[in-house]
């Protein structure tokens, strides 16, 4: 080899010149080539990719999986049953629900961490705390024939 040059090129380019048929280049792979040329220009695009690439894809899932958990908080019911859930004494999902879907309409307001009304897609609920029925749930097609139907009052729901 009797001239191997490095001129200044555009981020990420590297470019060769070569005043010799032959010259050793090592690859981003670290494998060692010859190759025969008077110029070689080169672009990462086309090499195996490296650290760097992997670091990109990771801040990128990180990103997405913020940007899912802020619409699920703003969009859905989920986190705030979550919280209640893990950290509330007495809070529990009805078995018709999920904890996708249900909704507290009112809470207790007392020392207990419990919901007094809630709602879903399809029914009304009112937590009873009683044991062997601790909550009376009322479908939402059967709310619209009852008259004198308020959300927040039990009394006026028609169950019996």
């Amino acid at each position: 080899m009797k001239y191997l040059q490095f001129l200044d090129c555009p981020r990420g380019w590297n470019f060769i010149s070569i005043y010799d048929y032959t010259v050793l280049r090592r690859n981003r792979t670290g494998t060692i080539q010859a190759v025969k040329a008077e110029t070689i220009i080169t672009h990462p695009e086309s090499a195996p990719r490296g650290p760097r690439m992997k670091r990109t894809i990771l801040i990128s899932c990180i990103v997405l999986l913020i940007i899912l958990a802020i619409f699920l908080t703003t969009h859905t019911p989920c986190a705030a049953n979550i919280w209640c859930l893990l950290t509330g004494r007495g809070y529990s999902i009805p078995e018709e629900s999920s904890v996708f879907t249900f909704r507290t309409l009112r809470m207790n307001d007392g020392s207990g961490e419990w919901w007094l009304y809630g709602e879903d897609t399809n029914n009304y609920y009112y937590f009873t705390g009683e044991t062997s029925r601790p909550y009376i749930a009322f479908s939402k097609n059967e709310a619209i024939h009852c008259k004198g139907f308020e959300i927040t009052d039990y009394t006026t729901w028609c169950t019996e």
